[in-house]
């Protein structure tokens, strides 16, 4: 069984997609930026980035959601509250563990009452090498940072309206499995040219997102093991 991934998608619910830094993004060029150059310097700069900070706030018609997101080279954690949901992710070198209460791993992560029973008040553990810890790796290790940046295509570039004049990417995201959605990102203007923060809105909300503490260490620490179940005990493979 393949686990669900939670509600983070960074920059995040609508599921988001390189460089000369100019002074900043075109330091050598006679024109002045565009959305592909934009684009092409911030992607250049995240494949650089060791780690970030991420956290969400959405609101919706029902629920409010928080969401604390750290990514490293090959570490990483989330915690997720959605109304009563929670949902807390580690990801180590070595093992992966997934926690939460009853409506968070049953709803969230898509676990049965059964398997959720099983974990109780305890972490899952999945071992590198297995298919849900590569899963939750891709999506909680830096490997993830440029899926947050749009397409070129439909994007449009403006500045900040404040004195640091930021570069700031809008475009709309389609209606699928999700509503239609504005989307605006601010990146920095300076060297770094890294997202600072996005907003989304649709009909049934909106969300912010903030990025910070770029290359800054953090550390994520597993559970004892008097605390962790095996996947196996919890999934009967």
């Amino acid at each position: 069984m393949t686990l669900r991934r939670p509600l983070a998608r960074f920059a995040l619910f609508a599921g988001l997609v390189g460089g000369v830094l100019s002074t900043p993004v075109l330091a050598n060029a006679t024109t002045s930026p565009t959305v592909t150059s934009v684009l092409r310097a911030a992607n250049a700069q995240l494949a650089k980035e060791t780690s970030v900070h991420i956290e969400v706030q959405s609101i919706n018609k029902s629920s409010t959601s928080s969401i604390k997101v750290d990514l490293g080279t090959s570490t990483g954690d989330e915690f997720l509250v959605s109304g009563k949901m929670k949902v807390a992710i580690l990801v180590t070198p070595k093992a992966a563990f997934l926690s939460g209460n009853k409506l968070g791993l049953t709803t969230v992560m898509g676990l049965t009452s059964a398997q959720q029973k099983k974990i109780g008040s305890k972490w899952m553990e999945m071992f590198k090498g297995t298919v849900p810890y590569t899963n939750l790796e891709k999506n909680l290790t830096t490997a993830v940072l440029t899926q947050i940046l749009p397409k070129a295509s439909g994007t449009k570039l403006a500045t900040t309206s404040d004195k640091a004049k930021n570069f700031q990417l809008s475009w709309t995201t389609a209606a699928g499995a999700a509503p239609a959605s504005k989307n605006v990102l601010v990146i920095a203007s300076g060297s770094t040219t890294l997202p600072i923060s996005q907003t989304i809105t649709s009909s049934t909300g909106h969300g912010t997102t903030t990025y910070s503490k770029w290359n800054q260490r953090f550390s994520v620490v597993s559970p004892k093991s008097s605390d962790v179940v095996t996947y196996k005990s919890v999934f009967g493979h």
